[in-house]
């Protein structure tokens, strides 16, 4: 489903988020529907709720994780190892670690340990070696024991698996596809019509709540149907939605 379409003339084009908003909310046509709400409150509502089906997405821990497809990447990213150097800077929307690796001598990567700095005696004081676990501080990650690139493969030499935000849309992106399911889409379109209705039509309010109830527990039963071992680190992030 795309974010909006006003140009819906017959059953063979793509139905839209916003269109499903209006009827949610009761509205006659689009042109009320605009009126009453307008695009721009429901493009802030959209992102909004797009964040809350992640959470709850991230929340049910599967190894079937969830990834906005709107990215144009896999939520991996690489950087080059520095002789010496222990700490290195975690990508800007990243949320959730949930592996670690470095690049050995062969071009093979070996997979680090968390390790929760409260515990590590003397930071950052360790003899250059093969890293064997790393920890975080602030949005950096620091590798222990600090890389000697003689012992290792230093291009592309640590890899991080995360979570990531998702991608905002925009007003220009208006015949995107939202980056989730579709059999989800409906969560956020409830949850926008709810921004609305929890202000303006209490009556459809209780409606529109039972089924958001309802696809969370169908949102948790996608993506838990198989369980990690890994254990995973959460990165705060505040996210604004003025």
């Amino acid at each position: 489903m795309i974010l909006s379409s006003t140009t819906l003339t017959g059953i063979t084009e793509k139905p839209s988020l916003f269109e499903d908003v209006d009827f949610i909310c009761g509205f006659a046509d689009q042109t009320s529907g605009a009126t009453g709400y307008p695009y721009a409150d429901r493009l802030r509502n959209t992102n909004k709720w797009l964040y809350k089906f992640a959470i709850e997405a991230w929340k049910a821990d599967g190894s079937w994780t969830f990834d906005d497809s709107n990215y144009t990447d896999l939520p991996i990213a690489t950087n080059s190892l520095v002789n010496g150097q222990s700490d290195y800077t975690l990508p800007t929307s990243l949320l959730k670690i949930e592996r670690v690796s470095y690049k050995n001598a062969s071009g093979d990567y070996v997979d680090l340990e968390y390790l929760d700095k409260r515990t590590l005696p003397e930071i950052g004081n360790d003899d250059a070696g093969l890293p064997t676990g790393y920890y975080l501080i602030g949005n950096s990650i620091f590798l222990t024991p600090k890389p000697d690139t003689s012992l290792l493969t230093a291009t592309a030499g640590l890899r991080i698996y995360f979570k990531r935000e998702i991608k905002e849309l925009t007003k220009a992106d208006a015949g995107t596809s939202l980056g989730i399911p579709e059999s989800f889409i409906d969560f956020v379109s409830n949850g926008v019509s709810r921004e609305y209705c929890v202000r303006n039509d209490m009556v459809r309010l209780k409606v529109i709540d039972t089924d958001i109830e309802r696809l969370k527990i169908e949102i948790k039963k996608f993506f838990s149907k198989r369980q990690t071992s890994k254990n995973e680190r959460m990165i705060g992030r505040y996210t604004s939605y003025e």
